[in-house]
């Protein structure tokens, strides 16, 4: 009898250990990658009805270039959704390493974004301000800047988070943070 307590309690520690070690590391989970899915794919449908309202020019331009780095984002976390769903490692491989999340680049982009964030409301509160004229005009331009520029910072914190590769040939997590230093005067130009 205490032969099958002390089986029964060894199998009962094995299971959670191997629980932990397959849980350690873990690919994210479907549900993590569809609300994220959800998030940027309203964020087209906004931004699509947004581009509608203008016929063309500069801000129009600033709209297809969100709309385009948003659409990028949504094929990154299906891809990755659907090969978890697959069950297939879906892994980038740059120079024999592994791409793999940068906590600390997360944190950064993520400081952006929160910047940036900020930067947009009040450009929409100046915006409101106006009713016409080239000071909304400009305020404008500028709120839609802030909202491409948002949806890049986006697209980076899921490629960062998920392990995409944004740029061919280079880790996002090899890339410097911040304002890159140069030594001799030559470098600057």
């Amino acid at each position: 009898m205490k032969i099958l307590v002390s089986l029964a309690a060894l199998t009962v520690i094995a299971c959670g250990v191997l629980i932990t070690l397959f849980t350690l590391g873990a690919p994210p989970s479907t549900r993590e990658l569809d609300t994220d899915l959800g998030r940027v794919r309203e964020q087209v449908a906004a931004a699509e009805e947004e581009r509608s309202k203008y016929g063309g020019g500069l801000l129009v331009t600033l709209i297809d270039l969100r709309i385009e780095a948003l659409r990028t984002n949504e094929a990154f976390l299906e891809m990755k959704r659907d090969s978890l769903l697959r069950r297939i490692d879906l892994k980038y491989v740059v120079n024999g390493t592994a791409v793999a999340p940068n906590p600390d680049r997360i944190a950064s982009i993520e400081r952006d974004i929160a910047d940036t964030t900020a930067q947009l409301e009040k450009a929409r509160q100046e915006a409101a301000q106006y009713t016409g004229g080239m000071m909304q005009t400009m305020l404008i331009v500028q709120t839609a800047t802030h909202e491409a520029t948002l949806a890049q910072l986006n697209m980076s914190l899921m490629a960062e988070r998920y392990g995409f590769v944004v740029k061919p040939g280079q880790s996002p997590s090899d890339e410097p943070i911040g304002q890159t230093i140069v030594s001799e005067d030559g470098e600057a130009l």
